[in-house]
C-alpha cells in the first residue's frame, strides 16, 4: 500500500507544475532529478495532475515514471473508449437502409430491439451507482459537528445550509449560505467538490474554510491543497492562504487562520466590516442594519459572533460609528 503524500510534497508538485511551461534547460533537469529522486515525488505529480488539472494531460514526464496502477488504469480507458466508437460504428451501419439489402430479419430484429429498449434501459439505470444524499443546516446562534459517511468531519456554523451527495466515482457539497470548516478524509478514487454558487472548491484530503456569510465568497486553508474555481479562473491555495472574492474584486491573503470561529472567538486580519457584520446577523434574531458605512472600512483583531451587541458596541467605538438598539433592531450607523 501506498504511502500518504505529504502536504509538503503535494506543495512542491504543484510549484513544479504551475511553473513548467517557464524552465529554462537547468530548471527542466532539476525538475527531471526530483522526479526521479523518490516514488513520493512521482505520485505527488501524479496527484495534482489528476485531481487539479484532470481535463489537461498528465505531465509527461511524471506519467512516464509512474508506477503500473496509473498507466493501467489509463489505458484501459482508451481501451474503453475505442470499444466505445466501434460499438457507435456498428450501430450507424446497421441501421443504414442502405446495408438492409438482403436482410430480410433486419425488420424484425428492429422490433424486438424496440420492444426490449424500455427494459435494457431500466437495467442500466437500476446498475447505476448509488447516491447518498444527506442534508443539514443550523439555526441562529447554533454550531454542528458533522461526520460524513467518507469519514470527512464538518463544522457548521450558524444559520448555514449544507446538502453532500456521496457516489462510487466523487463527493459533492453545496454551501448555498452560511460557512463551514472542512476536515476532509483523502480518497485517490474520489474529488471533494464544494459548490457555493459563487465558485467551486476542489480539494486534496485536506482541511479548510468556506465562507458564504455575505454575498462574497472566502476560503482560508489550514493545510493541504486547496483549488478554487471562479468566473473561469483557477486559484491554487496552500496552508495559511486565503482568498477572497467580493463582487468583481478578487483578493488574495496569507497568514490565514482558518477555521477560528470554531472556538467561539474569531481572529480577523482587515476582515471588511460588511463581512463582520454578515457574520454577526448569523447569530442574533434582531435585524442588524448598516447606514452609510465606507466601504472600505475593515476590522483587525478578536471578536465573539456570539456577542453581537458588545462586538458592534466595540466597532462603534474604534470607528466612531452610531449604535442603537431597539427590541427588534440593531443600527450602525455613521454620524450625521
Amino acid at each position: 500500500m501506498q504511502a500518504m503524500i505529504s502536504d509538503e510534497l503535494l506543495e512542491q508538485a504543484s510549484d513544479w507544475y504551475d511553473r513548467l511551461d517557464e524552465l529554462d534547460t537547468h530548471e527542466l533537469k532539476a525538475y527531471h532529478q526530483w522526479l526521479q529522486a523518490d516514488e513520493q515525488h512521482r505520485a505527488a505529480a501524479a496527484y495534482i495532475a489528476r485531481y487539479f488539472v484532470a481535463e489537461e494531460p498528465l505531465l509527461a514526464d511524471a506519467a512516464m515514471t509512474l508506477g503500473e496502477p496509473e498507466m493501467a488504469a489509463q489505458r484501459d480507458e482508451e481501451e474503453r473508449t475505442v470499444a466505445a466508437q466501434a460499438a457507435v460504428s456498428g450501430w450507424r451501419n446497421w441501421f443504414n437502409p442502405a446495408a438492409w439489402a438482403f436482410k430480410p430479419a433486419a425488420v424484425m430484429a428492429l422490433l424486438v430491439f424496440v420492444v426490449m429498449l424500455p427494459l435494457l434501459w431500466w437495467q442500466g439505470v437500476a446498475t447505476e451507482p448509488a447516491v447518498k444524499l444527506q442534508q443539514f443546516a443550523t439555526a441562529t446562534g447554533e454550531r454542528q459537528q458533522l461526520k460524513l459517511d467518507d469519514g470527512s468531519q464538518v463544522v457548521l456554523n450558524a444559520a448555514s445550509q449544507l446538502s453532500v451527495a456521496l457516489s462510487d466515482q466523487q463527493r459533492l457539497v453545496n454551501l448555498p449560505q452560511g460557512e463551514a470548516f472542512f476536515s476532509v478524509a483523502r480518497d485517490v478514487e474520489r474529488p471533494f467538490v464544494v459548490d457555493t454558487g459563487i465558485g467551486q472548491v476542489r480539494v486534496l484530503g485536506t482541511a479548510f474554510n468556506v465562507d458564504r456569510s455575505g454575498d462574497g465568497l472566502v476560503v482560508t486553508v489550514e493545510h493541504g491543497v486547496v483549488e478554487v474555481s471562479a468566473r473561469g479562473v483557477k486559484y491554487r491555495l496552500f496552508a495559511g492562504d486565503g482568498l477572497r472574492l467580493q463582487g468583481s474584486e478578487i483578493q488574495r491573503f496569507n497568514e490565514a487562520d482558518a477555521g477560528n470561529w470554531r472556538t467561539g472567538w474569531r481572529q480577523v486580519n482587515k476582515e471588511p466590516l460588511t463581512d463582520l457584520i454578515s457574520h454577526l446577523r448569523s447569530y442574533t434574531d434582531k435585524t442588524i442594519t448598516a447606514d452609510g458605512l465606507d466601504d472600505g472600512l475593515v476590522f483587525s483583531g478578536r471578536y465573539s459572533p456570539d456577542d453581537v451587541e458588545g462586538t458592534l458596541a466595540l466597532v462603534g467605538d474604534l470607528f466612531g460609528l452610531q449604535l442603537s438598539v431597539t427590541a427588534s433592531e440593531i443600527r450602525l450607523a455613521a454620524p450625521q
